[in-house]
């Protein structure tokens, strides 16, 4: 990553964690089993800054592959100037060509593979790119399960778009707990399976982890 973006990241994780520590009750469990050098960081979508809420849980710089904010001007900038990855259209077609690049030079990337904000300990179905990601890059997948509180989340009708016919919310926290549960790096391996059943496989047992991890906090770790 240049310079200037590695700035502007430095920046935005501070500001993260000032705003952390003045209005947001932080839980981080697994930290310790974050990997060095590239991966991919896959996460549950809970609010519309999920990525940024994970800046300083992570600790390094990423590369976000985000839809909704490069729809407009302002946003597009900033995140273009960040090294983020546009996941609509135009751009979809090159989300995985982006990625691959990205972590060939050993920097992270961070998804959320439902694509789409969802309720508090629901996951929605789970899209085929950190699939396709992988396979191209061979780097492990981290999964990462976000909770906060339903209270805590607080949505803006007046910032919801409809992008390709779908209505994309505007969730935000605002303050309260909020739970990040890192699980164990994953590298799956299906000897013998064609490409596109490895892809339907990783995608399964991905969301299958994530949501054990969801679970985890819920039973065992945070009571919401």
């Amino acid at each position: 990553m240049n310079l200037f973006p590695r700035i502007l990241h430095g920046i935005n994780r501070y500001g993260v964690k000032l705003y952390q520590r003045c209005f947001i009750e932080t839980h981080v469990w697994g930290r310790d089993r974050i990997p060095p050098g590239p991966k991919i960081y896959a996460v549950n979508h809970i609010s519309s800054h999920d990525g940024f809420w994970l800046t300083p849980v992570v600790n390094e710089p990423v590369h976000y592959i985000i839809g909704p904010g490069y729809q407009s001007w302002m946003g597009t900038k900033c995140l273009d100037a960040m090294e983020s990855i546009n996941a609509f259209t135009p751009d979809a077609h090159s989300v995985v060509e982006k990625s691959v690049k990205y972590l060939k030079k050993s920097e992270p990337v961070i998804i959320a593979p439902e694509g789409d904000i969802q309720e508090t300990f629901s996951l929605g179905r789970f899209m085929p790119g950190v699939a396709r990601i992988y396979l191209a890059a061979q780097v492990p997948i981290v999964p990462i399960a976000l909770l906060v509180p339903r209270h805590c989340l607080r949505e803006n009708p007046k910032k919801r778009q409809v992008i390709d016919g779908h209505l994309f919310r505007m969730v935000n926290v605002i303050r309260g707990p909020f739970c990040f549960n890192i699980g164990e790096p994953w590298s799956p391996a299906y000897e013998g399976l064609s490409e596109a059943k490895q892809i339907v496989r990783i995608t399964r047992e991905l969301r299958d982890r994530i949501l054990s991890l969801v679970e985890d906090i819920r039973v065992n770790k945070f009571w919401m």
